[in-house]
């Protein structure tokens, strides 16, 4: 696309130096980014075939971008195309350049106009998707959009997803089974309008599912989406390191449903009404919107409840009851009670925007042979002699949650297996978390094994410092451990587990490959540690199945 067509429809900039219009406005562009780094390590011929938009000023310290002195002169020795900035002290500098600068209105911020620039250069894909899902929430996102992957493909509807694992596409013809790394959870928008455009015009797919991080919402990544139904799981700490306020985190999460939702009759908003802020979320819904809720209890007309819960070491079940009287019971391979709203979620979404399609034993049908996600809840010992989880969990609330589903499922079990957990913080996130950490292990767990997630440029011993202040035990009285090397942490799980129904619990990384230190990563993969010590403690000492 020629830079005149791309900059076309833009109204909210200015063109500091308009002279240099003329000799770039059929410049071929091949790139917009907001990456500096990208633009200066990537070979391009000297036509100018990138677009760089400086990053919004925001108000974490990680996603800082400040125009100084070395950024101007970085930007005038690479051959752009154009340059898009927010206006700063040091903005005349730059009126010397060969290339368009545009300067931002305060109308708007660059990260929009990010997003704008990378839509109109795919031509609108999202035009051309008939339903748009977006699901966001601090826990939850990434199962519920496989729940419902799964429940539209049953169905033999063409499904792109998403998400923390990457994405993949499901077309009548062709598919990408494997994940495609996409770098974020919910990817910045040349990255996500490029996987929109390829589901659109590679697979012509009809339906996207994606998860909504309240980063994306905070930088406008996903700007044009236009969301026909917005999903609501729950809200409770997480990124207040980036969002440092929790208002500030509930914003961006309520934007999803006052910003982003469809203007269509049609559009649907599906909140979790056990959740103390549920409210919020219906009062941020636009007056066109269907709104519907899901929990354990009634509280409101169009909800989907779910009661007579029981956990086992095979899966959850669950009666499910409609605003309409009908009743269901659900029995599911998955396990936890966290589980049983995220099936709510996705039952509720399916039900409604599908009717034409399924019919509700249909979607329960489908969610009946869901085999869960990697890395949430995943078994990867079963019953042999004990087992052992791992799970993503790595916020308070994801902790706790997946703790008293290990507590629930040894509860039925008729001996007395013992909960092994192990568990840490990464960093980066919000410290005075990490003490309740180690609260709700403490409440919870049988053994506590405290170790490293991926430390970053953190001190991992000051991490789990921060964790060991809200435990009251001391280290080494036979419930509490600290083994700050990860892989050792979970041997040493293994070799204390010595009962037949205990159930280790290992929490923080589930699906990751790597683990971050201050200046490198290593390759780390929990399934395979599990499974290579698994095999070598049955050869040197069998156990009786």
């Amino acid at each position: 696309m020629r830079l005149r067509q791309l900059i076309n429809d833009i109204d909210d900039w200015i063109c500091i130096n308009p002279h240099t219009l003329e000799t770039y406005y059929e410049r071929s562009i091949s790139l917009i980014t907001q990456s500096l780094k990208l633009v200066t390590q990537t070979e391009e011929p000297n036509d100018g075939g990138f677009i760089y938009v400086m990053p919004t000023i925001n108000i974490t310290k990680r996603a800082k971008m400040v125009l100084d002195h070395s950024t101007i002169n970085i930007l005038l020795k690479i051959a752009l195309s154009a340059v898009v900035v927010n206006d700063c002290e040091l903005l005349s500098l730059l009126e010397s350049a060969a290339f368009p600068v545009f300067l931002v209105s305060k109308t708007t911020t660059t990260d929009r106009i990010f997003a704008q620039l990378c839509i109109h250069y795919y031509n609108y894909p999202r035009h051309s998707i008939g339903q748009m899902i977006g699901v966001t929430g601090t826990n939850g996102k990434t199962t519920v959009t496989h729940m419902i992957e799964k429940v539209l493909l049953d169905a033999k509807l063409t499904v792109g997803l998403i998400g923390t694992l990457g994405y993949r596409c499901h077309g009548h013809e062709s598919n990408t089974n494997d994940y495609i790394n996409a770098g974020y959870t919910t990817p910045n928008a040349w990255i996500l309008q490029t996987i929109l455009n390829e589901m659109k015009n590679e697979y012509h797919i009809d339906n996207v599912v994606m998860e909504v991080s309240s980063h994306a919402l905070t930088v406008d990544r996903v700007y044009g989406c236009d969301f026909n139904v917005a999903i609501f799981t729950n809200l409770t700490h997480d990124h207040l390191g980036f969002h440092k306020t929790k208002d500030n985190y509930l914003r961006a999460k309520l934007s999803l449903f006052s910003e982003y939702l469809s203007k269509s009759l049609s559009t649907k908003a599906i909140i979790n009404h056990d959740d103390p802020l549920y409210e919020q979320f219906i009062s941020a819904c636009p007056s066109n919107a269907q709104v519907y809720t899901y929990g354990l209890s009634t509280k409101s007309l169009n909800s989907f409840v779910a009661n007579d819960i029981k956990n086992s070491l095979n899966g959850v079940s669950y009666t499910l009851l409609l605003s309409s009287g009908e009743t269901r019971r659900v029995h599911l391979n998955i396990h936890g009670d966290f589980n049983v709203y995220n099936t709510l979620a996705c039952i509720a979404t399916c039900f409604i925007t599908y009717s034409s399609f399924l019919t509700l034993d249909q979607i329960i049908q489908s969610l009946e042979s869901f085999q869960g996600v990697k890395g949430r809840f995943e078994f990867i010992i079963r019953h042999r002699p004990f087992s052992v989880v791992i799970d993503f969990a790595h916020t308070p609330d994801a902790l706790e949650k997946v703790i008293k589903s290990g507590r629930q499922i040894l509860s039925e079990s008729e001996e007395n297996g013992r909960l092994i957990v192990v568990f840490g913080s990464s960093g980066g996130e919000y410290p005075p978390t990490r003490p309740l950490f180690g609260r709700i292990a403490d409440e919870n767990a049988d053994i506590m094994i405290i170790t490293s997630e991926n430390p970053c440029q953190e001190n991992p011993q000051a991490i789990i410092d921060e964790i060991l202040s809200g435990i009251s035990q001391k280290p080494d009285d036979n419930r509490l451990y600290v083994e700050s090397n990860r892989k050792q942490a979970i041997h040493l799980a293994m070799d204390l587990a010595n009962n037949k129904n205990d159930l280790i619990l290992i929490t923080g990384k589930g699906h990751e490959r790597t683990q971050t230190f201050a200046n490198h990563a290593i390759q780390f993969n929990e399934k395979e540690i599990i499974e290579e010590k698994y095999k070598q403690m049955m050869q040197d000492n069998p156990f009786s199945t």
